[in-house]
């Protein structure tokens, strides 16, 4: 038997998100079924597009249900398992979000292998949507070519970091993005791959550019990843799981939402 920690969602939230908003609760786990696996979950991924689906509206992406636990991206180890093709000490992918351990079928997760030097949590980052978007929006869609000037409409997001960062590695020319303001924030970092451009504060796009790239803008949200994360951390913190550490992933736009926000779980055994 194992006992989760979850997070469900008790009410729509008003403007941003109240502990008042979020019910937490532990699940017993029975023995495994043939066919399932158990995992504990060591990191979890609050993103923007959460907020949305807070709010009970026709989107892309069908609203959370109240009373049910919060889904989303998230990898962990296998504990215990009755899958062959996914013995225990695997890393796993999977979609059962805001809990510090999950048991479901084994068709619900994908295996992973462990990056050297590198944490985790870069699958839900860089080598998970927010890398492959980028990736295949430069490549796929936008057909970039070593010398292009790209121009990321969002470059303050996940998506709009990652994308800046590839084109430059792919060879293209010049790397920009707008800015609200002629100073840097202070909460920018000092070496970023893009480069504000005053033109865009009118609206315009840039005239010189051999071959302009305009990249779809990163979702933004009433409310920041990190105050939603430092929230769950609050929950979950009592009942001896999950910590979340909120990342900030800005460029040159200042004063943006932080784009995603990554939670630490503390592995629990069966």
């Amino acid at each position: 038997m194992a006992i989760s920690t979850q997070i469900q969602l008790a009410r729509r939230p008003a403007g941003w998100p109240t502990h008042d908003d979020f019910h937490t609760t532990t699940v017993k786990y029975g023995p495994l079924e043939p066919g399932e696996i158990r995992v504990a979950n060591e990191f979890l991924s609050v993103d923007p597009y959460m907020r949305g689906r807070m709010n009970d509206v026709k989107s892309y992406v069908p609203p959370f249900a109240l009373g049910e636990t919060m889904t989303g991206g998230a990898i962990g180890r296998v504990i215990e398992s009755t899958v062959d093709d996914i013995p225990v000490g695997a890393v796993v992918l999977h979609q059962y979000g805001w809990r510090d351990i999950v048991q479901e079928p084994a068709r619900g997760f994908r295996v992973v292998p462990e990056v050297p030097g590198h944490p985790l949590s870069i699958y839900l980052g860089m080598l998970g949507l927010t890398g492959m978007t980028a990736y295949v929006g430069l490549t796929a869609i936008a057909g970039l070519k070593p010398g292009d000037d790209v121009f990321v409409s969002g470059a303050a997001g996940a998506v709009g970091t990652a994308v800046g960062q590839i084109a430059k590695l792919l060879g293209a020319g010049r790397v920009s993005a707008p800015r609200a303001r002629p100073r840097r924030s202070r909460s920018s970092p000092r070496n970023t791959v893009t480069t504000p451009l005053s033109t865009t504060r009118t609206g315009r796009s840039p005239a010189n550019s051999p071959r302009w790239h305009p990249m779809a803008s990163t979702y933004s949200s009433t409310t920041s990843a990190a105050t939603i994360s430092k929230r769950l951390s609050t929950r979950l913190r009592p009942a001896g799981a999950p910590r979340c550490a909120a990342r900030s992933r800005r460029t040159t736009t200042p004063r943006q939402h932080p784009a995603r926000a990554t939670c630490r779980t503390s592995s629990q055994g069966a």
